[in-house]
């Protein structure tokens, strides 16, 4: 009667509520899924007692390693990714996207690719499938201006999961430049003299040639001198 031994699973450790023992047979079985983004460990105690009057009891604690599953996709660091480039650009990196997979092993390893779909971003843009590097593959055309293009990043677990993002570049002209700003300040002054020559006219209204006074600059009479028409 002593011999009989029975199980039970120790209830003041995190993950208690999670698993079940069979009282009689020890085997321990789970209640519910797992999420190894939140915890890769699982502790448990497991308690056998024996049937004597005055039981024994062993205590046997150990660790469950949760497996990684394939159910979180590759998410990108962006909504949408931009730049712009001039239309002389030479062949070469352009824009980089970057993305994230929370699994582990190749659950989170990424791969890069473009969405065949945009044909002619195709055939100017391709991508690094290990550094998610957009680069330019030949001269660009003299239109369009803009390429809009899909970028994938795809796991490799066995059932692979993909994310995606839109993608824009921008061409610009050869001869744009930026504006630079520039300021000048534009000035000048006028001094007031007084008039250097003055003519008044005779009030006698003969047609003989008028006296016409000169006057100096410091404003006082010089000696007349006549001024006549020949008209």
């Amino acid at each position: 009667m002593n011999g009989k031994v029975t199980y039970e699973i120790e209830k003041d450790f995190q993950q208690a509520q999670r698993f079940d023992i069979d009282a009689e047979s020890g085997v321990i079985t789970t209640r519910g899924r797992f999420d190894r983004e939140s915890s890769r460990y699982v502790s448990v105690t497991v308690i056998a007692k024996d049937s004597g009057i005055r039981p024994l009891i062993g205590i046997c604690s150990f660790q469950v390693e949760l497996l990684d599953e394939n159910d979180n996709p590759p998410v990108f660091e962006r909504t949408q990714y931009e730049t712009t480039v001039r239309q002389d650009r030479k062949k070469g990196p352009v824009i980089a996207v970057i993305a994230t997979d929370a699994d582990a092993g190749r659950n989170a390893e990424i791969e890069y690719s473009l969405d065949p779909s945009e044909i002619m971003s195709q055939k100017l843009f391709g991508i690094d499938k290990d550094t998610g590097w957009i680069y330019l593959k030949e001269s660009l055309p003299a239109s369009p201006r803009q390429y809009d293009m899909v970028a994938i990043a795809s796991d490799k677990g066995e059932r692979s999961l993909s994310g995606r993002v839109p993608v824009t570049i921008r061409i610009t002209d050869v001869s744009s430049r930026p504006l630079s700003r520039l300021s000048l300040f534009y000035g000048t002054s006028l001094r007031r003299c007084p008039p250097v020559l003055r003519l008044s006219r005779s009030p006698n209204k003969s047609a003989s040639p008028s006296p016409v006074s000169k006057v100096g600059r410091t404003g006082t009479e010089q000696e007349g001198r006549s001024l006549s028409s020949s008209g």
